[in-house]
């Protein structure tokens, strides 16, 4: 339906984003490996074909639209985009350095979703650009009800898990809030 002229697309000030597990001694405490997931990942991909509904790609935290800057009149979300939003070969080498820096040699990662069809979509879309894309990476999908994901994350058993902000009020704080350490 998205070339239908009737359709009507709502936009919402909110990301999808997947929350990492970053406690000590897993993979994602590296910086480095944070990094290399983020620019393995293919967003305009996964908007485009995976989630295929009108959404359009996140590439920082705070949802585009949501707030321009006062000073400049510019989107925020535009105005701190990343120069490199998807880089395969550097996301390898920072990959392995992370991994060295780790003491590792590979990583068996656990990737926590609901049992939502689209959600599983996402989570393969995951799996298959991590391991196709990363070399001694593993993704270990549990597509389980929410209430299950929900008691794994809070145990800090999972590695990747996706979310969801939305934001409550028209100013990035509303979500760079979420991503403080004393959140849960």
């Amino acid at each position: 339906m998205q070339n239908d002229k009737n359709l009507k697309h709502l936009h919402r000030a909110g990301v999808y984003y997947l929350q990492l597990n970053m406690r000590k001694n897993r993979v994602f405490s590296n910086v480095k490996m944070r990094h290399a997931l983020n620019l393995v990942l293919d967003k305009k991909q996964l908007a485009r074909k995976v989630l295929a509904d009108g959404s359009t790609p996140a590439d920082t935290f705070v949802a585009p639209t949501l707030a321009k800057d006062q000073s400049t009149g510019v989107d925020f979300a535009k105005e701190m985009k990343p120069e490199e939003t998807h880089n395969v070969a550097k996301a390898q080498k920072l990959w392995n350095e992370g991994l060295k820096e780790e003491g590792r040699k590979k990583a068996d990662l656990t990737y926590y979703t609901d049992d939502q069809t689209i959600n599983k979509n996402i989570a393969q879309f995951v799996q298959s650009q991590v391991e196709t894309k990363l070399k001694n990476a593993k993704v270990e999908i549990h597509a389980v009800p929410a209430k299950n994901v929900q008691d794994n994350v809070m145990r800090g058993n999972f590695d990747m898990y996706l979310s969801l902000w939305l934001a409550d009020y028209t100013d990035p704080m509303s979500d760079m809030d979420v991503l403080q350490s004393n959140n849960y």
